[in-house]
């Protein structure tokens, strides 16, 4: 029980109770570095991050000579004829496409705000256009990208940007989640403007103060980094 009292004249005494599950949840959601908007999703994993993380770039100029690196040709027949959308949930914010030879899409529907804010997501098979059915995100969010073989979804949740879920393409179970720099002090070194998949292993993430983090998955322990000079 908490017990609480206001006023120099009118003293009012009030007792609360607090469950000791609920209680023991929110204890460790702070203590893996979550903050009180984490306590109605997925358990976070600490992020594990060093400031001695190998630098891409430190001490070196890099020249910049890309070659051109096509996705091959799917090896698995894929439809050629259209997939009609059943859903009128929303309107069709984006469109994922997996690599070619995993052969799936998902759909993320939106509600048409200014804040690109998605609730739900349809993932298709298309090799056959078999749906998993319109599955809800746990709270509203924004997906950012989904994994090259089609079956993880990265989503940002949070008004903050500081929180970056990955979870299941098919039905939104959770997979890991994690607050990348709720280490930072500043707000500018802890928001994330953008985020991406390198591979199913491992999710690149750039902040607003233009630091760049590989982070390795389900692990959630930076490997590489660039800093903004």
């Amino acid at each position: 029980h908490i017990v609480g009292a206001g006023g120099e004249r009118d003293v009012m005494v009030l007792s609360y109770h607090i469950e000791e599950e609920k209680l023991a949840k929110r204890s460790t959601t702070i203590s893996s570095g979550g903050t009180f908007l984490d306590v109605n999703l997925p358990p976070l994993t600490k992020a594990d991050y060093s400031e001695d993380v190998e630098d891409l770039f430190a001490d070196s100029t890099v020249g910049w000579n890309v070659q051109p690196n096509p996705a091959p040709a799917s090896t698995v027949p894929l439809l050629t004829k259209p997939i009609a959308l059943k859903s009128a949930n929303g309107t069709v914010d984006a469109l994922l496409l997996s690599q070619p030879n995993a052969g799936k899409a998902v759909i993320v529907y939106g509600k048409n705000d200014k804040n690109a804010v998605h609730s739900t997501v349809e993932q298709f098979d298309l090799t056959t256009g078999k749906s998993s059915g319109i599955q809800r995100l746990p709270v509203a969010g924004q997906v950012l990208d989904m994994s090259p073989d089609g079956n993880l979804l990265l989503v940002r949740f949070g008004a903050d940007k500081q929180r970056l879920d990955v979870i299941n393409a098919s039905d939104c179970s959770p997979v890991v989640a994690f607050r990348p720099f709720q280490h930072e002090q500043l707000e500018k070194d802890r928001k994330i403007i953008g985020a991406i998949f390198v591979d199913e292993n491992h999710v690149l993430t750039v902040t607003q103060a233009e630091k760049l983090v590989v982070w390795e998955l389900p692990s959630c322990k930076a490997i590489y980094q660039s800093i903004a000079s």
